[in-house]
């Protein structure tokens, strides 16, 4: 199973994952740092980890059982689009949702989820920043990319990409995302809908008055071989930029990955590298970290998951009790934090 979260020594440089699953090679447009499992590196972090591993869970099993009994009882990987939210250099006082699946705190092996955490404040990863580098781009959606790009070959089963404060937009998303039928593929954890909105947010592209949230989502859509038009626009508004999307809000979702590999790794690529450049469509939509305004990538991205992964028309049907859009269809019932009969807020009237 998938785990960044063994401890390193300042001496290491790099992070140790206590399993075989490397990130992809060629990640040549990003200076990120590279984690691996050289033997060397893992030995020089052993002293690390083994503080962690009481001696009689050494007598249990070695260390190729415990990633065998990992497999069974990790039912959720976690990737958390965290900056700035927690106090990297306090690891004691991050929420415990985020240590109670990090092994620097809980190394109790049948626990319900892990976690693997980017951090996107140092590219050479030193303390206390000493795990995986992401580039901070396009809010949650650069780092929900570079693990894809980074582990499409070896994706766990089940993931929950979700923010740094999880809890804004949903009433229980790490829980929710446990109650999920085993016949689900993709679905949002947040609870909040936003219904019939157009694609105008932003300024318009004066070469042809379209706004470039809208122009952005045509060519994402594109790279993964889709008609951005006819996905966006299916019934021909004029203005283009007119038509519709509705969808749960706010980009939190779970996905197995079955569902990430319905599309090639190359269109994975291509959506991971497109990130990376300065502006999505034109010069005009340029973003500067850090700086306020519209966000045309990462805007565009929110709202084109359902799309993408939920397989969903972009004008998505709002979810309605005992029709084939109830979230009982998605949640199990009676499982502490499912959205089965959960109040949906943002229905437009």
């Amino acid at each position: 199973m998938l785990r960044n979260n063994e401890h390193k020594d300042e001496d290491d440089d790099f992070m140790d994952i206590s399993n075989s699953m490397d990130p992809v090679a060629g990640d040549i447009s990003d200076s990120d740092a590279v984690v691996t499992n050289d033997p060397a590196i893992s030995s020089s972090s052993s002293s690390s980890s083994s503080s962690l591993t009481s001696s009689s869970d050494a007598e249990l099993y070695d260390e190729a059982d415990s990633n065998l009994f990992l497999l069974f009882f990790i039912l959720v990987v976690i990737i958390p689009a965290v900056y700035r939210e927690i106090e990297w250099h306090q690891n004691s006082t991050w929420p415990r949702w985020l240590r109670e699946g990090l092994d620097l705190f809980n190394t109790n092996p049948s626990r319900a989820y892990d976690v693997y955490l980017y951090q996107r404040l140092d590219p050479d990863s030193k303390p206390p920043f000493n795990w995986p580098y992401c580039r901070n781009v396009h809010e949650e959606a650069g780092l929900y990319l570079k693990f894809i790009f980074d582990f499409y070959h070896d994706l766990p089963d089940r993931m929950l990409f979700i923010h740094a404060k999880p809890e804004r937009h949903s009433l229980s998303p790490i829980e929710a995302a446990q109650c999920i039928r085993d016949d689900v593929f993709y679905t949002s954890v947040n609870n909040v809908w936003f219904g019939n909105r157009p694609w105008i947010a932003g300024s318009p592209d004066p070469t042809d008055n379209l706004t470039l949230m809208y122009k952005c989502a045509r060519h994402l859509l594109g790279l993964f071989g889709f008609d951005g038009e006819a996905q966006l626009n299916p019934d021909n508004h004029v203005p283009k930029d007119q038509s519709i999307y509705s969808t749960m809000c706010c980009a939190q979702f779970y996905v197995r990955k079955e569902r990430i590999r319905h599309y090639t790794y190359q269109q994975w690529s291509a959506i991971y590298n497109a990130s990376l450049q300065p502006y999505c469509t034109t010069m005009l939509d340029r973003e500067i970290p850090g700086t306020f305004g519209v966000r045309s990538f990462g805007s565009a991205m929110e709202f084109l998951w359902h799309i993408i992964l939920g397989l969903e028309s972009a004008n998505m049907p709002p979810p309605k009790k005992k029709t084939n859009t109830d979230l009982c269809h998605l949640f199990r019932s009676g499982c502490f934090g499912s959205l089965c009969n959960a109040v949906v807020s943002g229905f437009l009237k």
